[in-house]
């Protein structure tokens, strides 16, 4: 009984630690990292993805090396897409680029990103459309997340918006968050 409460608080100390460093014990003092991060500590050469664990909240799960630069992109791609005179082509477009964010938002998610940049901060941007509907897209996947003061600025945004995918998808989130 002894050595499964002794696995079992191991367990709990290892698993709150912000990443899992490659090939390196950790220094540091209790739970809190105290080296700096680089990229060659969390990934090295050689491998594309590791468990991550959010330094915010502890939930933990993959990521793959490139997601934060490939959100940035789609995000500014998504910008030029929904700020121009829409085409049917470009309706694939974005409708692709959602789906590729859509499929980086967990990982996203446990890397921190989004409590870096609260939701409410990306939905804050009045130049952005497309920042604002990658925050969207992470609120159909996490409801949980929309309080009053974000559905207040959804139902704000959707009232205002001309760009009608941003619009469906405002409403899409906003009837995961009533469920």
């Amino acid at each position: 009984m002894k050595a499964i409460l002794n696995t079992l608080a191991f367990l709990a100390i290892t698993s709150t630690q912000q990443v899992c460093l490659a090939d390196e014990p950790t220094k540091s003092i209790g739970n809190i990292q105290k080296e700096a991060f680089t990229p060659e500590r969390i990934l090295p050469a050689g491998v594309d993805s590791n468990i991550s664990t959010n330094p915010y909240t502890g939930e933990s799960g993959p990521a793959r090396k490139g997601i934060i630069a490939a959100t940035l992109n789609n995000v500014a791609l998504l910008n030029t897409l929904l700020s121009e005179k829409s085409s049917i082509s470009d309706s694939t477009k974005v409708q692709e680029i959602s789906e590729t964010i859509i499929s980086l938002i967990p990982s996203l998610r446990v890397v921190g990103v989004f409590d870096l940049f609260t939701p409410q901060e990306w939905l804050s941007s009045e130049t952005q459309p497309g920042r604002v509907l990658a925050a969207v897209l992470y609120l159909q996947k996490y409801p949980q997340d929309i309080t009053p003061t974000i559905k207040k600025r959804l139902l704000q945004i959707q009232n205002q918006t001309k760009i009608k995918v941003l619009s469906e998808s405002i409403a899409k989130a906003l009837k995961g968050a009533e469920q």
